[in-house]
């Protein structure tokens, strides 16, 4: 019956995913893009009821290095959004796995990907993994993502200015699944101070941080256990985060209620990223710390 439901659920994402693809480009004066073949051929009538549903090819063009951001952002998002079905983390785990073998990166890449995933979450949560919170992962699912995510990430890379990104931070996971992806890409892509600043704003909530963090810190965990080159903006941006909301919390906190619920959020969001730079820094993930991979096994 699961079965089932998720498989209805993905036919209905496929076809509005690419219909919205195909209405962005469309809609773009500036470009006027097509859509590139491998999107193109996913497409069907979604209005008819017998209409066979093509299957994504599975995609190899892309690096272990490459890889990081997108996968980091599948283990986190539910991507048959706005369908939500509750998969055992078994499953979970063994669609992810199957998924990067057929990338060509290999299966061990994705039980990393998985086990890192799980341990910036206990690392920021300070407690076990609460399953119920992550987003259900299907292989099918998974590929089309891998064919158009890759799109919607290139496409937000330019992405700067903290009033922009505090913008698309309240947005975050927003209703479709293309959305969720673009939006969750261009953060863990996005540095300068203007990341900073948007994360510290009053308008970002600390749910939203912990969120934009856990895939910062899973991107760093994953890159360590496949021995792969960390990105040395992601201590920075913390760093930036940690002092800018730091400083917001010193302004209202001079004439503010000690009860204040903005006060309360201020605190919340300096705990996490405090739990995640005290993650990078004991684990040997600070820059100028020799790196040693953690036991991620179990």
């Amino acid at each position: 019956m699961s079965r089932k439901r998720f498989a209805g659920a993905l036919r209905h994402v496929q076809g509005a995913v690419i219909e919205g693809i195909r209405r962005r480009n469309d809609s773009d004066d500036r470009k006027h893009r097509g859509i590139p073949s491998a999107v193109a051929r996913l497409a069907f009538d979604l209005s008819d009821p017998q209409a066979t549903v093509p299957e994504p090819l599975p995609s190899r063009h892309m690096t272990k290095d490459d890889a990081v951001v997108l996968l980091t952002i599948l283990a986190a998002e539910n991507v048959i959004r706005p369908f939500e079905i509750t998969i055992s983390k078994d499953k979970w785990q063994d669609a992810m796995k199957e998924l990067t073998a057929e990338m060509g990166l290999g299966s061990p890449y994705g039980s990393d990907v998985f086990a890192s995933a799980k341990r910036a979450q206990e690392a920021l949560s300070g407690r076990g993994v609460n399953w119920m919170k992550w987003g259900a992962l299907g292989v099918g699912a998974a590929l089309i993502v891998l064919v158009t995510g890759g799109l919607a990430l290139a496409a937000g890379a330019g992405l700067a200015g903290a009033a922009v990104i505090t913008s698309a931070l309240a947005a975050f996971g927003p209703g479709g699944m293309m959305g969720g992806l673009l939006t969750a890409g261009t953060l863990l892509t996005a540095g300068g101070s203007g990341l900073a600043l948007g994360l510290a704003s009053p308008g970002t909530t600390a749910a939203t941080l912990e969120a934009v963090v856990e895939r910062q810190l899973a991107a760093a965990i994953l890159r360590q256990c496949q021995e792969l080159e960390q990105d040395p903006a992601a201590w920075r941006i913390l760093a930036e985060t940690e002092i800018e909301v730091r400083r917001e919390y010193e302004r209202l906190d001079e004439f503010s209620d000690e009860s204040s619920p903005a006060l309360k959020e201020l605190k919340q969001k300096i705990q996490t990223i405090e739990r995640a730079l005290k993650y990078l820094k004991d684990n040997g993930l600070k820059p100028g710390i020799a790196s040693s991979i953690p036991d991620h096994k179990g």
